[in-house]
C-alpha cells in the first residue's frame, strides 16, 4: 500500500474543520514544539492533504484527510500525521516522536508518514 498526495488545502495553524480530521490543538502543539526544538530556524506551516491510497492491482481510493506539518526550506521537510497517530494520548505522541527520531527521518527522507505504528517514507 502507498500513500500519494493528490491536493492540499491550506490551514492557518490549527485545523478549522474538526469534522473532517482528527486535529487536536494540544497534540498539534506537541508536534510543533518537538519540531521547533530540532529545527529552530525553520518556519512551520500546516495543511490538510486530501490523499489517495493505492493498492497494487486496484484503482486508487480516496482517503481521509491527513494533517501535514511542513518545515520551510528550499525543499521543505514534511511530516504527514495520520488520524491513528493523532488518536494517541499526548504523552505517547511525544515519546514516539523522540523514540522514532522523527527529526532525523525527515532530514533523510524529506517527507515521512507518521502513523501509530511508526514512521515510513512517502
Amino acid at each position: 500500500m502507498a500513500l500519494s498526495a493528490a491536493s492540499a488545502n491550506q490551514c492557518d495553524g490549527l485545523c478549522n474543520d474538526p469534522v473532517d480530521c482528527a486535529c487536536d490543538g494540544e497534540k498539534l502543539r506537541a508536534v510543533r514544539t518537538y519540531l521547533h526544538e530540532r529545527f529552530p530556524n525553520r518556519a512551520v506551516r500546516e495543511f490538510h492533504s486530501h490523499s489517495t491510497v493505492v493498492v497494487r492491482g486496484s484503482m486508487p481510493a480516496p482517503c481521509a484527510n491527513y494533517h501535514v506539518v511542513s518545515l520551510s526550506d528550499e525543499l521543505p521537510y514534511c511530516a504527514v500525521l495520520t488520524g491513528q497517530f493523532l488518536a494517541q494520548p499526548v504523552g505517547e505522541l511525544c515519546d514516539h516522536l523522540r523514540g522514532w527520531d522523527l527529526a532525523r527521518a525527515i532530514q533523510v527522507e524529506r517527507t515521512v508518514i507518521v502513523d501509530a505504528n511508526g514512521l515510513s517514507p512517502l
